[in-house]
């Protein structure tokens, strides 16, 4: 019998036909289907459409000879080799992508959804052959469906629930729970049926599952239901209110403690797969400053994670519908995105991979091209991949070791400047699936731009500057918009006493802004005399602030001026933390907020007398270098230094509040002045190689503690105080050095290898 002749076969089953004549033909069936499969007859995608858009036509007359106990073994067994055939997932995708547009996709899914009865869950078993037949179908037409919560009846999902409480570990029924809980999975898939998922209690039965899998009654079906529950976990991860209500079960921890459970019960190959799911489901729940604090030095199974997330990105890829193993390339792209706010994580995986940047930007150009040209549901998809891969360019761009792949690549370029001055980018297209922390499209591509220098931040004309911004503001502010409430409140008490520019104020003038604001936000860190950082938990995680500051401290080289807001306890760090130290600051936790105000007041006024006394004027932009203070004699000075003993250096960095550990850590390499003064003309050259040197140091020789960035900050602060004290010609000498400083590494990798 040829493939055609089994179709044929089938469409003459019917319930007008004698036992006899049905028995017959449900037998031969069979015994072609088994012979098929063997000899992988049926691999033509119109023949698989032409199967599956006849079977649901058969469902109802197969439920009837089960339900009257007519030709049951024979209806069984042919079901049952259905279901092995469509287990060959491959050929149930083919089949559903082969048919010429959704409506036809929709069509199979709403014709086997509508003969999906809970009274065959309700059963003793009797139509568990007609649930693994239909439910395969469903989950993959489902790729093509956007569901709703009036698509599922209201006692559909409590229903199935219950069945699974009913069945846990009854291996009587044990593959139909398993294609139960895989149809959970996909309905999690679906933004709108989320909320839904949630209020009839799914996460908080998967996670009590995942917890009472028994180590000791187990066998391979095992494995199968315990990588659904974390497919399904880590769908419901995606969303927003999917992370919330996750945390608030406490998934992180569960999924810890089923680590040494896993080690126990699986092979190595299978304990793998389910870590790489856990660690798909942790990096969506963590946030970015949790990211941040990660390390995968020495933590092998974590690089194989890494390594494999790569692969499912590089090799998806290549794919038709762009899957790998079951997930489409948007899945492994975001978290790759939120695992990329941590520079070692990002430097490791580009250094381990060289294709990877290439495929990031093959992908880039593919989607933002296929947007605009695909159907609704195609477009949404496909805008999760350009925004999961547009933030990782954007990622990558911090870095300026990769700044010449950007540059090199004409077509990228291209594509990231035609997004950047679109009125209309995909934003609009952006679901509610994203995670929160992840930036728009339109952001991210011009975030890139800035960072590679060729955003145009000096186009205006001058016959379109406004008389109000003629007048250059004396103090930019940069801030997170989770800060907006205290900004507003110290803009108020600033703007009476100085020129202040800030993002919000600019709505209403009559600059022609762009959507974001980013020329606008250079151009006044450009003409500023100095920068307020509102320094917070926010700040530190917002890709946004990290953009603004680097800009303003590395390429601008601006003064910095960090403001701490009240009510918080976070304390620089990490990236933030570099750009910062050194920095005199107000804390307004500390200080009355009238007080802390006046403060500030006096320290801008400070910068402004500084700054006016060293303006040239035929420079175009206002600059933050100063004219070194005379002395009558410096040489009489550093000859007191050099009087110093070790009581006099102790009694420094007692005066100056150094915290005990860092005395403790470096006292015994200072026994004068001088040598102080040396080593902060050193530490003004190589400060970061500083940090990372007393970091390591510091862990190392205090049994494992953590240096608390603000303790180094005070030390350099002093440091740097002394050296303006003794040696007021140092901002001299620092601009004609500058040029000549190589750090000793550039970038992560380099660090670590240092390390």
């Amino acid at each position: 019998m040829t493939a055609y002749g089994l179709i044929d076969e089938l469409k003459s089953l019917s319930s007008s036909q004698l036992e006899s004549a049905y028995c017959y033909s449900i037998e031969h069936l069979t015994t072609q289907l088994e012979h098929m499969i063997s000899a992988n007859v049926l691999e033509g995608d119109q023949l698989a459409w032409i199967l599956i858009d006849h079977l649901h036509q058969l469902i109802p007359l197969f439920e009837m000879k089960l339900f009257n106990n007519i030709s049951v073994q024979q209806t069984n067994f042919f079901l049952k080799k259905l279901n092995q055939f469509f287990q060959q997932r491959q050929f149930l995708c083919g089949a559903v992508r082969s048919m010429k547009d959704h409506s036809q996709q929709q069509k199979v899914f709403y014709n086997y959804f509508s003969l999906l009865k809970i009274s065959y869950f309700e059963s003793t078993g009797k139509y568990d052959n007609i649930i693994t037949c239909i439910i395969p179908i469903i989950s993959v037409a489902s790729i093509f469906v956007r569901m709703v919560e009036t698509d599922i009846p209201s006692n559909f999902l409590p229903s199935l629930l219950d069945f699974i409480e009913s069945y846990w570990q009854n291996p009587d029924r044990e593959l139909v729970m398993r294609y139960t809980i895989g149809l959970i999975k996909v309905f999690s898939k679906s933004p709108s049926l989320v909320l839904m998922i949630i209020q009839h209690k799914w996460p908080n039965a998967c996670l009590r599952y995942l917890s009472n899998i028994n180590e000791i009654n187990t066998s391979k079906s095992t494995y199968h239901v315990h990588y659904i529950l974390l497919v399904t976990l880590q769908k419901l991860a995606r969303h927003t209110i999917g992370v919330q209500i996750l945390n608030e079960l406490n998934c992180h921890k569960i999924l810890y403690d089923n680590q040494t459970k896993m080690q126990n019960i699986y092979n190595e190959h299978e304990y793998f797969q389910l870590q790489l799911i856990s660690y798909m489901i942790d990096a969506l729940l963590m946030s970015s400053d949790e990211i941040k604090q990660q390390t995968i030095s020495n933590n092998e199974l974590m690089s194989q994670i890494l390594d494999q997330l790569v692969r499912m990105i590089i090799e998806g890829s290549h794919s038709i519908g762009f899957l790998y193993d079951c997930f489409h390339i948007s899945e492994p792209l975001i978290v790759l995105s939120k695992l990329f706010v941590n520079d070692d994580i990002l430097t490791i995986c580009l250094a381990q991979n060289d294709r990877l940047f290439q495929c990031f930007t093959q992908l880039f150009s593919h989607f933002s091209a296929q947007i605009k040209t695909q159907q609704p549901l195609d477009a949404e998809r496909d805008s999760e991949t350009i925004l999961a891969v547009s933030n990782i360019l954007w990622s990558i761009s911090f870095q300026e070791r990769y700044h010449e792949y950007f540059k090199m690549n004409t077509m990228l370029m291209n594509t990231l400047s035609n997004l950047a001055q679109s009125s209309s980018t995909y934003d609009i297209l952006q679901s509610k699936l994203i995670p929160y922390d992840l930036y728009s499209v339109k952001k991210s591509v011009q975030g890139i731009l800035w960072n590679l220098k060729t955003l145009s931040i000096h186009s205006r004309s001058s016959g379109n500057v406004s008389s109000t911004e003629q007048r250059p503001p004396l103090i930019m502010i940069s801030y997170s918009h989770s800060d907006t409430s205290f900004c507003r409140e110290l803009v108020e008490c600033l703007s009476v006493h100085v020129p202040i520019w800030v993002d919000y104020k600019q709505a209403d003038n009559t600059i022609n802004h762009s959507d974001d604001l980013w020329e606008e936000i250079a151009y006044a860190m450009e003409m500023a005399t100095a920068i307020i950082v509102i320094v917070s938990k926010e700040y530190y995680e917002s890709k946004s602030c990290r953009q603004e500051l680097c800009y303003a401290s590395d390429t601008l080289k601006k003064r910095i001026i960090p403001v701490y807001v009240p009510n918080q306890q976070y304390r620089a760090n990490g990236w933030l933390g570099i750009r910062i130290a050194g920095q005199r600051y107000i804390h307004f936790g500390r200080k009355l907020f009238v007080v802390a105000t006046e403060e500030l007041i006096s320290m801008i006024i400070d910068y402004q007398k500084s700054t006016q006394t060293s303006v040239i004027t035929s420079q175009p932009l206002v600059t933050n270098e100063t004219i070194p203070k005379p002395i009558n004699d410096t040489k009489s000075d550093v000859l007191s230094l050099n009087d110093w003993t070790s009581k006099e250096v102790r009694q420094w960095f007692e005066e100056n509040h150094i915290h005990p550990d860092l005395i403790s850590l470096c006292i015994d390499q200072f026994h004068t002045g001088t040598a102080l003064l040396i080593y902060a003309q050193h530490l003004k050259y190589f400060y970061r190689h500083e940090y990372v040197r007393i970091l390591t140091k510091y862990h190392q020789v205090l049994d494992g503690k953590h240096l608390d960035t603000l303790d180094f900050v005070t030390f350099v602060d002093a440091l740097f105080r002394l050296r303006e004290k003794y040696n007021p010609n140092n901002s001299k000498d620092d601009l004609e050095r500058s040029s000549e400083i190589q750090l000793p590494w550039t970038d992560v990798q380099d660090r670590i290898t240092w390390l």
